[in-house]
């Protein structure tokens, strides 16, 4: 006859292993958790104590995070299915692509350029127009470096994508108010590359799962707390449209703690959504707005590929 594991002790591990494991399908969830009870239950039928019991299995998020190390689809050299950080890091990695590509053609052909003709009379352009295809090429150098570590060999991919991501780092900063300050967003997604998958493989815990959505829902709530101070300090006039980008931003912050792949990508459509407004309609704060709809295809990216790439069978 089987032990009884309805102990305060053995119940209080189950449901903590459960929490930890609420990333992946309540059908797998629960074969693992029911896994766990029918050890704890033939180690009790053999004489032990559930406290010697559990500490042998270790604590919960240990055995989450091996529970998802099995899971993991195993790859051969050359094999067709990619784990789940591997899957993470490459669309991480388009998305940082596509963003530099669409940087590029922003700044070269449609962000105007001061170009002085005389002591006196500056003109306005465009890099292209301004100052050649040559300058126009420049602006593609971080697209081209992505590509390159995009298709690098797998043992070079991540030590050249931390290279790449500092200097991007280094070039943003040091000319953050001119055309180096664009490519902020690329950089964004170049660190989201370098940071995500090495948590995916160490295995995301309920505990790490909750503070970084706290984190993304307050960076993605910030510009709504910037709007309703600049609202209340009369630097910006009171209208109904002024309320429309603060009601987004707290929308984008709840969406966050909606564990669907949807409402991840959405808060990534809003961001891609509000670059292409600042890049069409000149009378914005256009590097303002390009920074932070920028930081929401981040943390909107991040969101999906950490809690739903690595769902099994999902």
């Amino acid at each position: 006859m089987m032990s009884d594991t309805a102990t305060p002790d053995v119940e209080r591990y189950l449901h903590t292993l459960e929490r930890a494991l609420s990333d992946l399908p309540a059908r797998t969830r629960g074969a693992i958790v029911d896994d766990v009870r029918a050890h704890i239950s033939d180690a009790l039928d053999a004489g032990r104590t559930s406290a010697d019991v559990l500490t042998a299995l270790g604590a919960p998020d240990e055995v989450a995070r091996a529970a998802r190390a099995e899971l993991q689809p195993v790859v051969a050299p050359g094999g067709s299915h990619p784990t789940a950080p591997e899957r993470a890091l490459r669309l991480l990695m388009i998305a940082a692509l596509v963003v530099a590509v669409a940087t590029a053609v922003y700044v070269s052909f449609l962000l105007p350029a001061f170009v002085t003709v005389t002591d006196t009379s500056p003109s306005v352009g465009t890099v292209f127009g301004s100052y050649g295809a040559g300058a126009a090429l420049l602006t593609l150098v971080p697209a081209v470096a992505t590509a390159l570590v995009l298709w690098a060999p797998r043992r070079l991919r991540r030590p050249f994508l931390v290279v790449l991501a500092i200097v991007m780092t280094v070039v943003s900063l040091i000319s953050g108010f001119t055309i180096g300050g664009f490519f902020l967003p690329h950089t964004l997604l170049l660190w989201a590359a370098v940071i995500v998958p090495p948590v995916l493989e160490r295995g995301l815990t309920a505990r790490g799962s909750l503070a970084w959505r706290i984190a993304g829902a307050v960076v993605l709530a910030s510009p709504a707390l910037l709007a309703v101070s600049a609202l209340a300090s009369g630097a910006v006039v009171f209208t109904p449209g002024a309320l429309i980008a603060p009601l987004v931003a707290i929308a984008c912050a709840v969406l966050l703690f909606w564990k669907r792949r949807w409402a991840s990508l959405a808060v990534a459509a809003v961001g891609a959504s509000l670059m292409l407004v600042a890049a069409v309609d000149g009378r914005l704060l256009v590097l303002l707005f390009w920074l932070v709809g920028g930081v929401y295809p981040t943390v909107g990216l991040t969101a999906f590929v950490a809690h739903h790439l690595k769902r099994v069978g999902s």
